[in-house]
């Protein structure tokens, strides 16, 4: 019996490691690619909803406020989703400064939200009277080194 375990304890430790080694091997660069595009899919989903709420004659404040807090969630999980990537060759500061801007723009979007008003008049005013978030700035940039680098959204 314990040759069993300590044999089944063996294979076990065997596919762990396994399963290690295929968790940290590098993404290819088409894959790298696809995750890129699904990053902003998904980012796109986020702030069209958002945009076309605050458009909306029927949307109400606290739902313009939800796509606003949705959209700022949607960013700051594509930040953490590419800062655990393992790059590939050529990807590592336009990555950096990707997931960077996305945190920046997540964080942004968030307090854009916090500071929303209760009425629908309110809350358009007070939208109008934003300047551009940096952190969309910063997106076009990063996303501008990462089509230098060769890796096109």
């Amino acid at each position: 019996m314990r040759f069993i375990a300590a044999t089944t304890a063996v294979i076990a430790a065997a596919g762990a490691l396994a399963v290690a080694a295929v968790a940290s091997a590098p993404l290819t660069k088409v894959q790298y690619i696809a995750k890129l595009r699904a990053a902003d899919a998904a980012s796109a989903k986020a702030d069209g909803a958002a945009g076309a709420a605050v458009e909306s004659k029927t949307a109400t404040p606290a739902h313009v406020k939800a796509l606003f807090l949705a959209m700022g969630r949607t960013h700051t999980a594509i930040r953490k989703e590419f800062a655990s990537l393992v790059l590939p060759k050529g990807a590592a500061k336009a990555n950096a400064d990707f997931a960077h801007a996305e945190v920046v723009l997540g964080e942004q979007n968030e307090a854009i939200a916090a500071k929303m008003h209760a009425t629908k008049a309110a809350l358009l005013k007070y939208i109008q009277s934003l300047k551009p978030p940096s952190g969309g700035k910063m997106l076009d940039h990063a996303i501008a080194e990462l089509h230098t680098a060769g890796f096109r959204i």
